[in-house]
């Protein structure tokens, strides 16, 4: 299955649907409407222990890029922000164990902001790797 991944990401086409349980996010231009943000993070670097990966981030534009979604998802009542610094984590599964293997030789990774879901009381960004 192809994806197309956004170049460069504008917030003002960001659109948020809320309803009970989640946000779903649409990335809304004159031509195109794509559910989630597909992005490509470049300079990244991906660990692993026993229950996730950690994908840490040395790139500067990718960090700018996730520093910006998270700011305009800090809008929302307890967001909890998808970096920590200069990493992320992604939850292990055979799944995502198996997508990260097509990884771990170069220094990029796509994903996909899916949603954000409102569990308990801190929202969450919800992300795939493509």
């Amino acid at each position: 299955m192809g994806y197309l991944l956004t170049n460069q990401l504008d917030t003002t086409n960001i659109t948020i649907y809320e309803n009970l349980y989640s946000h779903k996010i649409i990335y809304k231009l004159p031509y195109l409407t794509l559910y989630g943000l597909y992005l490509r993070i470049y300079g990244t670097n991906i660990s692993c222990n026993s229950t996730n990966y950690t994908i840490f981030i040395k790139d500067q534009n990718s960090l700018s890029l996730l520093t910006m979604i998270d700011t305009y998802f800090g809008k929302l009542k307890n967001y909890k922000p998808l970096l920590k610094n200069n990493y992320f984590t992604i939850k292990k599964n055979p799944i995502v164990d198996k997508l990260v293997t097509k990884y771990r030789d170069v220094n990029y990774i796509d994903i996909n902001i899916f949603k954000i879901n409102n569990y308990a009381s801190h929202p969450y960004l919800l992300v795939y790797i493509l």
